[in-house]
């Protein structure tokens, strides 16, 4: 089961006989040393004072042998496994073993939200967008820099206060076509040829840039990305990859050795091995009372 990080959560345990027959009427005093122990991911371990405030029957009619232990906030600070174990004072019944998971998806929604934020209300639209490469299809291919500009404003500088009016343009334009233009109203072929250049470029910018609908579809496509394709190490979706195999998934202990097995999806591969030891610490397929890191 999922445990938010740093919470006081109720956690199941089902208390049987070693014929596998559900145990009721159990109470604190039954437990070994007055209290049960909680080991986080890190192999830390917490010890629980088991009172009428921690230890809870649940219903020995409709429940029979089911139990709910009170966890702590110090033992469910660290995100990762979780396992709670309870032994007996003596043969009332078999040490049982609980397992979960701490997880802290607040923080990561806070992480996502912080840079939601930073888009803008309404964010550029195709239209937008197109107006934008009107503009830019008429830029050079190398815009002026601060040299060039100051070279311009050297020549400015000589320029006359009354400077000749489009007639007197038009008719010097006309006097010297043929050495250089093409006809009186084009441009030097130079510049000319220069335009072709930046044609050339902005003809490989799409007429149809992306519209915000296929924007919005990226979230999703990650998100719903299988689970089996989160194989990065230390990620997010390797950590949601393993929880889901861990509550629905296979997963086998092998009576032999003590190993405890969780496969990926096509129920073959080992996806996570750990081991299982008894009180005095050995392999233990039966009556085991930990679990170790993965390996």
């Amino acid at each position: 089961m999922l445990v938010r990080q740093s919470t006081t959560p109720r956690v199941p345990v089902r208390l049987m006989t070693s014929l596998g027959a559900p145990v009721t009427g159990v109470i604190p005093g039954d437990i070994a040393g007055g209290l049960f122990s909680v080991i986080k991911s890190d192999g830390t371990v917490v010890d629980i004072g088991a009172t009428g405030g921690t230890f809870f029957e649940v219903d020995s009619v409709k429940a029979p042998g089911l139990y709910h232990l009170l966890l702590t906030a110090a033992s469910t600070n660290l995100v990762g496994t979780l396992q709670w174990v309870l032994r007996p004072t003596a043969t009332q019944f078999v040490a049982a073993v609980g397992d979960g998971a701490v997880e802290n998806i607040t923080d990561t929604l806070a992480a996502v939200k912080g840079q939601t934020d930073l888009l803008p209300a309404s964010p550029a639209n195709e239209v937008t967008v197109a107006a934008v490469k009107a503009k830019t299809d008429t830029l050079p291919a190398s815009p002026a820099n601060e040299v060039t500009v100051a070279a311009v404003k050297a020549k400015t500088d000589n320029l006359p206060g009354d400077p000749a009016d489009q007639s007197d343009l038009s008719a010097l334009l006309g006097a010297i076509e043929g050495s250089g233009f093409d006809t009186a109203i084009e441009s030097l072929v130079a510049t000319h040829t220069n335009l072709l250049a930046i044609k050339a470029k902005t003809d490989l910018i799409p007429a149809t840039p992306a519209s915000q609908s296929d924007v919005n579809a990226i979230p999703g496509a990650v998100w719903d990305q299988p689970r089996s394709a989160h194989v990065t190490a230390n990620t997010f979706g390797e950590l949601m990859r393993l929880l889901k195999q861990v509550f629905s998934g296979r997963c086998k202990v092998s009576e032999a050795s003590g190993v405890f097995t969780i496969y990926q999806e096509d129920g073959t591969t080992a996806l996570q091995i750990q081991n299982l030891k008894d009180v005095a610490n050995n392999p233990a397929g039966l009556g085991a009372v930990e679990r170790t890191a993965a390996l």
